[in-house]
């Protein structure tokens, strides 16, 4: 049994399921932009590096001419085996850390990852996002001492209250009135600067759209913090920006 022949065969197979992953973590588990937001492109790219290497070295080393045909099969067997296991294992893992619901709430979206085992994750994949993360929005009451009733509630009970899901209405028209409410201002939240106001602008830019074509909301994910763009009059999110600096209240 040739060990190079063997050991591109392993590596060729290798690869064809690191490209079956790397799909599935970019078109169902962590669709931008949270691939990076989330920490999805970091547990991504340690399957493929272990995958990728210490299956095809222990073939290369087992693989040894001097070995009967028999032994080395079990020993492929054996690496098959154990590779798929720990590959199994490790996406396992990550499965309950995927992204399943964006929630607005009170002025800021927060990601909600599938091990959260509150009612409000299955409430949010009930109003939408099917295999992909759903969009929410906590529409609140427009009463200012009716909301403050719901933050205090939220404090006794130690209850995020983005996990408040008998608020929860789908992003789109029907969330645009409490979008409107809730929405911080954009000069408090974006400082001015090349990495700030400045990527704002270019983003729009790029879109050729104005400021008020948008409500812009910062969104807090598991490892770091964006901004996200949602159509004013269809209450669609329309892009993000990532690396964006934002004020200290952000």
């Amino acid at each position: 049994m040739n060990r190079y022949k063997t050991f591109g065969l392993h590596l060729l197979i290798s690869a064809v399921l690191i490209t079956a992953i790397s799909a599935l973590f970019v078109f169902w588990w962590f669709p931008p932009p949270f691939l990076y937001a989330e920490g999805g492109w970091r547990a991504l790219r340690i399957i493929a590096c272990v995958d990728a290497t210490v299956g095809p070295l222990l073939t290369l080393i087992v693989c040894n001419p001097k070995k009967a045909k028999k032994v080395i099969i079990k020993d492929l067997a054996f690496i098959g085996a154990l590779q798929l296991a720990a590959m199994s294992w490790g996406l396992w893992s990550i499965y309950g850390q995927r992204t399943v619901a964006v929630v607005g709430s009170d002025g800021t979206f927060y990601s909600i990852e599938a091990d959260n085992s509150s009612a409000a994750t299955k409430r949010a994949g009930e109003l939408g996002g099917g295999h992909k993360p759903a969009y929410v929005v906590l529409d609140l009451p427009r009463d200012l001492n009716e909301r403050q009733k719901i933050r205090f509630e939220s404090m006794q009970t130690k209850i995020p209250i983005y996990n408040f899901d008998r608020y929860y209405v789908p992003l789109g028209k029907e969330a645009l009135e409490e979008l409107a409410y809730s929405e911080p201002k954009l000069e408090k939240m974006v400082p001015e600067g090349p990495a700030g106001m400045d990527k704002v602008k270019a983003f729009l830019g790029k879109k050729g759209r104005a400021r008020e074509d948008f409500f812009i909301f910062p969104v807090q994910a598991r490892d770091s913090k964006f901004i996200i763009f949602i159509d004013r009059k269809e209450g669609t999110v329309a892009g993000w920006l990532h690396d964006i600096e934002t004020g200290k209240d952000y």
